[in-house]
């Protein structure tokens, strides 16, 4: 299954009171465990987060892995159970028009930036493995394709959200 807004006419946003709120949304359609989730950035400041997310679930409030981009870093996390995670990061943002995209086939993840592997990641952090761009992990195993906020503006969008399975 693949889904797509490529029109134009709908972006995500998030707006929160708080910058530790997270708010994650996935397509509840017809997705394999393997996956990717991908979107164009349509705004893009230091004060919010936007990202895609894989293998994102409805449980407490929501389990993903996530690629999450503002203007002066880039980042992988996990949330598994409440709990978030770092497993990559680096200090370099995205501008509007750049596009982001996390991919999961059995326990490897791997971002894009452009349609490039995102390669100035750096090592993984934690119980995680990998570097540059391509890492592994196995907290979790099932979910969709999704996208996510972090923050407490609306100063972070993204548009033309694809997700299909790989």
């Amino acid at each position: 299954m693949a889904i797509a807004d490529t029109d134009g006419d709908k972006y995500y946003h998030p707006y929160y009171g708080s910058a530790s709120y997270y708010s994650a949304a996935y397509y509840n359609g017809a997705f394999t465990d393997n996956h990717r989730s991908k979107a164009t950035i349509q705004n893009i400041s230091n004060v919010g987060y936007i990202g895609v997310v894989v293998r994102c679930d409805g449980n407490d409030g929501g389990n993903y892995y996530v690629y999450i981009v503002n203007n002066a870093a880039r980042w992988i996390e996990k949330r598994v159970d409440g709990v978030v995670a770092d497993i990559a990061t680096v200090a370099a943002g995205v501008s509007v028009g750049n596009t982001i995209e996390l991919r999961v086939n059995g326990s490897t993840i791997t971002a894009y930036l452009n349609g490039a592997v995102d390669t100035a990641l750096g090592d993984a952090m934690g119980d995680s493995t990998g570097t540059a761009g391509v890492y592994g992990d196995t907290s979790l195993t099932t979910g969709k394709p999704g996208i996510m906020g972090k923050g407490v503006t609306t100063v972070c969008a993204a548009d033309n959200w694809e997700g299909e399975n790989i």
